[in-house]
């Protein structure tokens, strides 16, 4: 009886094993077809010509983020706070910042970016994102495996920028919809890493947007939480908008008094 059930337990095995669902790793191709149907389709990604997306950090302090993208290679940030405002820009040649918070004091005045900076307003100007049309942009992408975030399985792409910046995007399985993105870009020479968890995704347009986002450094418990209030596409936007300002020039001292002539 035993000889039998043992035969009877390898005749079970192959059938099992037949019956058993497929897990074997999509190619590259096959995850990225399926993240451009989740966010929309590439026909409505690559019809939006600009962007604009207003959020608030999640802080005591009341602060506004408005983020504003251009085709073919503009943008603009401007934080405020406090009755203060904290911009950055590219126009597609020039990168430059105005902070009136750094040193002492502040500054009003608009100051170039550094080749570093540069390198990584390039890569924030980019409209589609490092996944759309990556090898014709000179980036390089790697689909490395499977990995849990928050609890959820996501699979792993890693790009390398043609700017010399990496990311790190993560796609939930189920849904193809971005859920977490580590960025390693360059300041003076070290590597910096951000890292973004993106969740309550809306439809705008016909494209999926995160609504909710958790910023910080990769590892780190500490996260800002930023909440977008509003999406806007293909809303009016001058180029002009994106350029450097201009300084303002000082006002022309007042002319002196003339000294009284006398009449004797």
């Amino acid at each position: 009886m035993k000889r039998v059930a043992a035969l009877l337990a390898l005749s079970v095995v192959p059938v099992l094993m037949a019956q058993a669902p497929q897990t074997t790793q999509p190619t590259l191709d096959q995850v990225l077809v399926k993240y451009y149907e989740a966010q929309g389709g590439l026909a409505k990604m690559k019809a939006v010509q600009t962007r604009r997306v207003i959020a608030k950090l999640v802080a005591p302090m009341d602060i506004t983020i408005t983020e504003e993208n251009k085709r073919p290679a503009y943008f603009r940030t401007d934080v405020q706070v406090q009755g203060q405002t904290q911009s950055s820009g590219y126009d597609g040649k020039t990168g430059w910042h105005v902070n009136p918070f750094a040193g002492y004091g502040g500054s009003k005045t608009a100051e170039p970016m550094t080749e570093d900076e540069l390198k990584s307003a390039q890569d924030q100007a980019d409209m589609d994102g490092s996944l759309v049309d990556w090898s014709a942009k000179g980036n390089k992408v790697t689909l490395v495996g499977t990995e849990s975030v928050d609890g959820a399985p996501a699979y792993k792409l890693k790009v390398d920028l043609k700017s010399g910046n990496s990311e790190e995007i993560y796609l939930d399985t189920d849904s193809y919809l971005p859920v977490k993105d580590i960025k390693t870009v360059h300041v003076r020479g070290q590597e910096v890493k951000q890292e973004v968890v993106m969740g309550d995704y809306k439809e705008v347009n016909g494209l999926m947007v995160p609504y909710a986002l958790e910023i910080g450094m990769p590892g780190a418990p500490q996260r800002q939480k930023v909440q977008v209030q509003k999406v806007e596409f293909n809303v009016p936007m001058d180029d002009s908008r994106f350029a450097m300002p201009v300084a303002e020039k000082p006002a022309a001292p007042a002319p002196a008094p003339q000294p009284a002539v006398s009449k004797d």
